[in-house]
């Protein structure tokens, strides 16, 4: 199976403030993280972390020998990769592409407005970077403006779902339950 996750930013003492997370200090966030990626992911699981999964790349190795399944970084701007590091991923990229079923997927850690394949009611952008913040909030706007204007088969479906941990309650998720998310409405802002 498929999981999909980002911006977890192990190590990184900051974000707990900065994304108002639930944890009083790293090594609670830590556990809590770990806990709930194992508590879906088996050993032989995917699971693509699209960006910023460590602040501090000494921190790294004693985290990922922790963590289960096949992890596929899409790196993102605070991804600093050490050579010790290398061999706990099974792939290090920029960008991808996947067909998961009947599903064209494009990975990215920055949202991209019009990404590849954009037309297709069966193609989803998946990204993170934007946090819950206020550019989460223009990402929101624009996918709505994008879903209200599609007109025809040529039309922008703006499915671009963001996967930050922050937003899916700090658990991997597969792409049903990202996709559920989406048609929930569980990224609109208010």
């Amino acid at each position: 199976m498929n999981f999909f996750t980002a911006d977890l930013h192990f190590s990184h003492r900051n974000i707990i403030r900065f994304d108002d997370r639930p944890f009083p200090d790293l090594p609670s966030m830590h556990a809590e993280l770990i806990k709930r990626w194992n508590s879906v992911v088996s050993p032989d699981d995917n699971v693509y972390v699209l960006g910023d999964m460590f602040w501090d790349p000494s921190e790294a190795p004693m985290i990922l020998e922790q963590l289960n399944g096949h992890i596929h970084l899409i790196k993102g701007n605070h991804d600093k990769i050490s050579p010790e590091m290398m061999r706990y991923f099974s792939s290090i990229k920029g960008y991808d592409e996947l067909t998961a079923g009947k599903y064209k997927l494009i990975l990215c850690h920055y949202p991209i407005m019009f990404y590849n394949h954009s037309y297709s009611p069966e193609c989803y952008m998946l990204c993170g970077h934007v946090h819950n913040t206020r550019e989460n909030t223009y990402l929101a706007k624009w996918k709505a403006e994008l879903r209200d204007n599609a007109v025809g088969i040529a039309s922008n479906k703006g499915n671009i779902i963001n996967v930050g941990c922050m937003l899916h309650d700090y658990t991997p998720k597969t792409l049903n339950q990202l996709i559920a998310w989406d048609k929930e409405g569980g990224w609109k802002v208010e």
